[in-house]
């Protein structure tokens, strides 16, 4: 009895160990200098305090620096090492005004015909 069967004509191609990786972290500066913040905002996400915490900003147990306080992110470089600070936006607005009850804007979106026109109609309620 003669079996008729054919060999393979192509080498069985071996299994690699490379091919996966981990998705990245999400780390680096999440506010820019300059950028408005509020208490809470993260302002870097990183490994390790490459970035080191100033006035007006807190350091978390993974390192992530974070806003106290209403203001504007400033980014410093002290004796080589980067440092994140928050300014008040009390003292950028209106210097005196130091207890914060009322900010002063340098800028007006509205005409004074429209003022006019609104308080009259406050005034009529």
């Amino acid at each position: 009895l003669k079996r008729n069967y054919k060999m393979a004509t192509k080498k069985a191609g071996g299994s690699s160990r490379n091919g996966r990786d981990s998705a990245g972290r999400r780390l680096g500066v999440k506010k820019a200098d300059g950028q408005y913040v509020i208490p809470g905002n993260i302002i870097v996400r990183q490994r390790g305090t490459k970035i080191h915490p100033g006035t007006n900003v807190g350091l978390g147990k993974d390192h992530t620096i974070f806003a106290l306080i209403e203001g504007k992110v400033e980014f410093l470089t002290k004796r080589n090492h980067k440092i994140v600070n928050v300014k008040e936006i009390a003292n950028l607005y209106n210097k005196q005004n130091p207890d914060k009850t009322v900010l002063v804007p340098k800028h007006f979106h509205i005409s004074e015909s429209e003022v006019e026109e609104q308080a009259k109609s406050f005034e009529q309620v």
